[in-house]
């Protein structure tokens, strides 16, 4: 094949003639005859060129001769062409060009020399980085220019998510590296604080996962109580009152939650009961099991798990400045062989920070007051109180099915005392509110019933689509590992709930062959028992142990692994029989005939044996009545021991022959016995049973105080009788329906408010602004159907228009007849027990209605057993029931306000303000004169250049008048009197400047205007201020946000 040399490049000659040819226009065929003369002479010129011209290569004439180096230099020039064309080697084309040559140089040596030079050059080229982004990016900047643009334009969401990814990714790096800084700690805190609320904000249960509720709407204020105290006290209020406290209470009481709320709230800023704001660090005990880390350290692991990095030095300095609230969580769940180091690690911390907050949680079971001589007190989480499950069940009902309500389910509840008495926990309670909330499960009598249907639809008959196994196989499962759970814990043991997961695995595969499931499957198994039923859970986040959710749920698996092994059961029960005494309740409630059973428990534990009557169906009669009869000689006889009352209680809550017979032996026993302590024991044993007719018997013994706080313990079951006694002038009967504090108790108080007896509505007017403030409480009000008289009774229809409400809501008339009622409450109706009332009543009546009709300054100066003041008193209790900071906060806003708040300051409260200095026309003025003057006074600085003097007393002031309006511009003060200051600054400045030596010169004119421009753009910015500030003094509402620093729950 021949070659043509085009400029730099070599182009097949058939190629390009084939080009030439393809390129000609086509005309049209002409006729041989006519063109055989031109044939002729063509063919004749063709024949004589090939015959007289020599073969040489055609369209490239043979090189002149050269000298050697010149022919040399040629072909190298060819060799950088070709490389500089990105050309690959043309050895051939290069050797045919200069083979016949007169230098003597073989075709050999050419490609030699060719080649050489070219390899030389190419990789010289391949390491000039910037030659090749010429080459490679610029060659063709136009098409890729283009290319980018279009692939912006198509994919523009996607690059600005890259973007955007980038971004964040490059300020997550820069902050990773500074959180730990001191000058960059309060980013770093605000990071802390949105890593708390992503963690905390959501309660996610396991069976219920697509759809978690809010921890802020769930979680209710758990009441505890004293080793030493019998009054309840709520939680936030004895951590407030106690820097250090010792929480314990049963599985699933809410320990966790309390901490977790705690943090919550520290994260939202709602932590009003520190006013030193300390800022929180939960810590999971659990974690430090095997490990030598320092509880520094873990703390600063805590920190970074919620996005403060590298927080060594602010951990220390925060121990140091007592500024952390410790909250180590679950003592209970610490190896039994690593919890004498583990306590001794925080004992240490905490004798070596002596005012540090903190706060220990571990379940009732198993504390053994490690740690009484560091905290101030050890307290104890109770059981749920009726108002309490309405409260929690309240935060449901919006999810409930249509014809489902929480009314309908404490109802239910009150139905069924077994469920009630295991509704009052928690977590027994959320899997009861999920149960009747989101599936068609209704309620059973007996508590083994209960665990046994709701079991059933965690593991499968809920969503069985989901599932790959079967309820059975789970069911199976769960026996076998609640009976090894129980088995391998040893007497007094406190870690006989948890299990690692590698045993875990061990004990499932023991099952899967006798289920023909392969060995393979048990991971999976396991996974779908913890992620869908919710009775299987993780105990720390990497899935290293896990816990049935509740001791009472791994109880009752064992008594079903054991339902026809009743000789193990007991044999286990003698060897153990605090660890298996529930299992054999339990047992009992699933057996067909447990006579055996509780006739050989009997002899080891009487006591366990009167339990059992309460859950067995069957049991033979003579041994029913042995075991009834030894303990009624029993009751009453161990003094403050409640365990015999409580069983009475369980017994006699049956409406069975046997149930009832127990029953009217403690109402006889109430009656007739002239024994004290066996009175008191009836007493509780009848309230244990929740039944109406034992509210009813206690009732007619009223008058004795064991009756009052026995009802109170009944709840609303008492409702009825106490709504009687309350009608007759009882405050003591007030009180107690104020502290069962339910929906019922609301409504039987509310009739009240219009009760002749004015003592009487008055006092009602304060339980019921305390109860206000709960959202079931609400419902019930705004639905109450009031008659015709009531809505003519006198009330503040003011009170309550802040708050939007339906057209057909009766609480603005029941809010504001509260607030009238107390305001014209004499002094002998307030209450004598300082209670916490609703505060969107409190703000009202102190600001407005009492401040209205009694001089501020007289209120200051009156003193307790003085001469009596209408108002006073009222107004100082109202006062009094905020939190000393909100108190401060609110008499700040009554005192410093420079006018006296009205109704309509009230009414307007959540209502935007018309006018505000800071967005008025009247700043924008200001700000643009402001401008001004800085451009004179720029002009001023230019034109005093040639006069050093003068720029040296004019420079310093600019500046500093500059500083002073960059920092507080943009600030909101009372008064704009920062930018007054700083525009006197700025005049003063042009005033030193006119009286100064340099006045005699020639700027003397020039100056004079300037001051007076100056002088005329200061007088306007003060007139404006004044015009703003007085137009912002009558639109401004003194109460405004004052509700979001008063917090009302």
């Amino acid at each position: 094949m021949h070659y043509l040399p085009k400029g730099n490049n070599f182009i097949p000659s058939e190629m390009l003639q084939r080009s030439h040819l393809q390129q000609l226009p086509q005309k049209p065929k002409f006729s041989l005859a006519k063109h055989r003369l031109l044939i002729g002479l063509f063919a004749a010129a063709l024949t004589s060129s090939i015959v007289f011209t020599p073969a040489v290569y055609p369209q490239s004439p043979s090189p002149s001769p050269f000298a050697r180096e010149e022919l040399i230099a040629e072909i190298h020039e060819y060799a950088a062409r070709h490389v500089e064309n990105e050309q690959s080697l043309q050895t051939a084309a290069v050797v045919n060009i200069f083979s016949a040559n007169k230098a003597g140089m073989t075709r050999g040596e050419i490609g030699k020399i060719y080649e050489e030079e070219y390899t030389k050059l190419k990789k010289k080229q391949d390491a000039d980085l910037w030659h090749k982004i010429q080459n490679d990016l610029f060659k063709n900047l136009g098409w890729v220019s283009a290319a980018i643009l279009g692939f912006l334009l198509i994919f523009r969401d996607v690059v600005t998510g890259w973007v955007t990814n980038l971004l964040n990714t490059i300020v997550t790096w820069i902050y990773n590296r500074c959180a730990g800084r001191k000058f960059f700690w309060s980013i770093s805190l605000k990071h802390y604080r949105q890593g708390l609320i992503k963690k905390h904000n959501q309660l996610k249960m396991t069976f219920r996962t697509e759809r978690p509720l809010s921890l802020r709407d769930i979680f209710v204020p758990l009441k505890v109580t004293g080793t030493n105290d019998s009054e309840l006290i709520d939680a936030y209020r004895a951590i407030a009152n106690n820097r250090r406290l010792m929480v314990t209470g049963a599985p699933g009481s809410g320990k966790s939650l309390l901490l977790r709320h705690l943090a919550l709230r520290y994260a939202l800023k709602e932590f009003p009961e520190f006013p030193e704001q300390p800022i929180p660090v939960l810590l999971e005990l659990h974690r430090l099991s095997n490990s030598n880390k320092s509880l520094q350290d873990w703390f600063v692991d805590a920190l970074a798990r919620d996005d403060f990095p590298h927080a060594e030095k602010f951990v220390d300095h925060s121990l140091e400045s007592n500024n952390l609230l410790l909250l180590f969580d679950g003592l209970d769940e610490v190896n039994s062989g690593e919890r004498h180091r583990i306590v001794r690690q925080i004992k240490d911390l905490l004798d070596k920070h002596p005012k540090c907050r903190a706060i220990i949680t571990c379940r009732t079971a198993v504390y053994r007051g490690e740690f009484n001589d560091v905290v101030d007190k050890t307290l104890e989480i109770v059981d749920f109180s009726d108002q309490q499950i309405q409260q929690f069940l309240t935060s449901w009902e919006k999810e409930m099915q249509e014809g489902k309500s929480v009314e309908q389910l404490m109802q239910t509840l009150h139905d069924k005392p077994k469920i009630m008495a295991i509704a009052r926990n928690p977590l027994i309670l959320t899997i009861i509110a999920y149960l009747y909330t989101d599936t068609p499960f209704i309620l059973p009598h007996s508590r083994a019933e209960f665990y046994q249907k709701s079991t059933d639809i965690l593991l499968d008959t809920w969503r069985r689509e989901h599932n790959q196994f079967q309820a059975r196989e789970k069911n199976l499962v769960m026996q076998h590992l609640a009976l090894f759970l129980q088995d391998s814990a040893k007497p007094r043991q406190q870690d006989k709930l948890i299990i690692d997961y590698q045993t875990l695995l061990a004990e499932v595969k023991k099952v899967l062959p006798g289920l023909s499931i392969e060995e393979e499957k048990a991971v999976p198994l396991v996974d779908e028992i913890e992620k869908r039923s919710g009775l299987l859970l993780k105990v720390d986040r990497l899935g290293e142990k896990y816990h049935f959710a509740h001791l009472t749920l791994q109880e009752f698996f064992a008594a079903a692994a054991l339902r026809e092994k009743a000789d193990g059961l007991i044999t286990r029960f003698q060897n153990d029989p605090d660890a298996w005494r529930e299992t054999v309740k339990l047992w009992c409630g699933l057996a067909g005939d447990s006579s055996d059973l509780i006739s050989k428990v009997y002899e080891t534990d009487a006591i366990t044996a009167f339990e059992c009557l309460a859950d067995a169906p069957k049991v033979d009669p003579d041994l029913a009545k042995r075991i009834i009869d030894h303990f009624k000689i029993q009751l009453g006889a161990a003094s403050g021991d409640n365990a015999i009352a409580k069983a009475f209680g369980n017994v006699a809550a049956n409406t069975s022959p046997r149930g009832s017979a127990v029953f009217q032996f403690l109402e006889d026993t109430l009656a007739t016995s002239s024994e004290e302590a066996r009175r008191i024991a009836a007493v509780n044993a009848l309230s244990f049973t929740n039944r109406p007719k034992a509210a009813q018997a206690l009732f007619k013994e009223y008058s004795q105080p064991e009756i009052r706080k026995a009802l109170l313990r009944m709840g609303d079951v008492a409702v009825s009788l106490l709504a009687d006694l309350v009608a007759s002038g009882s405050e003591d009967a007030l009180d107690a329906l104020l502290a069962i504090g339910t929906a019922n108790a609301a409504r039987a108080i509310l009739p009240l408010l219009w009760q002749t007896q004015t003592n009487v509505s008055y006092q009602a007017a304060w339980r019921l602004a305390v109860l206000l403030q709960q959202p079931s409480i609400e419902v019930v009000l705004r639905n109450y159907s009031l008659t015709e008289e009531q809505r003519r009774g006198e009330w503040l229809d003011w009170i309550w228009k802040p708050f939007d409400e339906p057209t057909d809501s009766a609480l603005p008339i029941i809010a504001g007849r509260i607030a009238y009622l107390i305001s014209k409450s004499p002094d002998e109706a307030i209450p004598k027990k300082q209670l916490q009332i609703d505060s969107r009543l409190v703000i009202p009546l102190c600001s407005i209605e009492l401040v209205g009709s009694t001089d501020f300054l007289t209120m200051k100066q009156y003193k307790p057993g003085g001469k009596s003041i209408k108002g006073v008193k009222v107004f100082q209790y109202l006062l009094s029931s905020l939190e000393s900071r909100n108190k401060l906060h609110l008499t700040h806003v009554i005192r410093a306000s420079s006018k006296q708040v009205t109704k309509n300051h009230w009414v307007n409260i959540f209502k935007p303000i018309k006018y505000e200095f800071d967005k008025s026309w009247h700043h924008a003025v200001i700000r643009l004169i402001y401008k001004i003057i800085y451009i004179i006074l720029i002009f001023i600085c230019i034109y005093a250049i040639s006069f050093p003097f003068m720029l040296l007393i004019l420079l310093p002031l600019i500046i500093i008048s500059f500083l002073f309006s960059l920092f507080f511009i943009n600030k909101q003060y009372e008064s704009f009197a920062w930018i007054i200051l700083s525009l006197m600054l700025i005049y003063s400045s042009l005033f030193v400047t006119f009286f100064s030596p340099l006045s005699l010169m020639k700027i003397f004119s020039d100056l004079q205007g300037l001051l007076l421009i100056g002088s005329i753009l200061v007088v306007t910015c003060i007139l404006l201020w004044i015009i703003g500030k007085r137009r912002e003094r009558k639109a401004e509402n003194p109460l405004a946000n004052i509700l979001y620093q008063i917090r009302y729950k």
